[in-house]
């Protein structure tokens, strides 16, 4: 896979940005992995027009919300 590094950054509002930066090779393959439970949020997958890719998109779930 080469050299690379793994960037995440979040505002106050708790949204991230993330992804790798490859220092002169491609990444072939990633995982994302979810443990726990939250009846509040909901994970699905979401078509990133900039890298062609369905990426993880995470939601609050207004139904599921008990408040």
């Amino acid at each position: 896979m080469g050299v690379h590094i793994h960037i995440a950054v979040a505002n106050s509002a708790g949204q991230v940005c993330g992804g790798h930066r490859c220092l002169g090779s491609p990444v072939y393959t990633t995982a994302e992995i979810v443990i726990g439970a939250n009846s509040d949020m909901r994970f699905s997958r979401k078509h990133d027009p900039q890298t062609g890719y369905l990426e993880l998109a995470i939601v609050r779930d207004k139904e599921g919300s008990s408040q």
